[in-house]
């Protein structure tokens, strides 16, 4: 009976553990980052709020972005992109859940640019981002305020990019032999708006 008793516990840990282990993405997990299905763990530093001016002295014209940057080079004077949130805050309203990419909003867009995957070689650069034809998902901004020193805080709640390669000469974009899809939960961002370095 005590045997019994072991083995059908045993049973139940192990279903359990199997199925906490592969059930996919989830939702709920803060800063959750899923490729193809399996989770990603990478290292990225704290996010940064950044204001371009276009065209300096000759507009009112501006890009607004987010950058989660590459954790290796956090130390770097210009620290490069890993995930990259830009908007257009005069088509936002704060605290609503926005729509973006497929059929969605175009206001919004979300890349990922990865350390490996590239082709140096060929000047060829493998990005994710939301606005391939498959891709979107839901952002929410809780305070926006765009002007140098304005705040700004969110939350990516979900965004599905999918990867391409692109050559930096002519431009050219082509799709990898297997889809790269990449599912973002959770990211959130509470920064300080400061003027661009990139």
């Amino acid at each position: 009976m005590r045997n019994y008793r072991l083995s059908a516990l045993m049973t139940i840990f192990c279903a359990l553990l199997v199925s906490g282990c592969s059930g996919g993405p989830d939702p709920d997990k803060p800063f959750g980052m899923y490729l193809n299905g399996k989770q990603r763990k990478i290292k990225l530093g704290d996010p940064v709020g950044y204001i371009q001016e276009l065209d300096a002295g000759y507009s009112y014209s501006y890009r607004y972005s987010i950058v989660f940057p590459r954790k290796f080079y956090v130390r770097d004077p210009m620290p490069r992109p890993g995930i990259i949130i830009e908007f257009d805050p005069a088509d936002i309203e704060s605290g609503q859940e926005i729509p973006f990419g497929t059929g969605g909003e175009h206001i919004i867009r979300v890349e990922y640019h990865p350390v490996g995957g590239h082709k140096m070689n060929q000047a060829i650069l493998l990005t994710y981002s939301s606005r391939h034809s498959a891709g979107g998902g839901k952002i929410r901004f809780d305070v926006l305020e765009p002007q140098l020193g304005g705040r700004v805080k969110g939350t990516i709640i979900q965004s599905t990019l999918y990867g391409y390669y692109e050559d930096m000469e002519t431009m050219e974009i082509t799709e990898p032999p297997k889809p790269r899809k990449l599912e973002l939960y959770n990211w959130s961002f509470d920064v300080t708006l400061e003027r661009s370095i990139f």
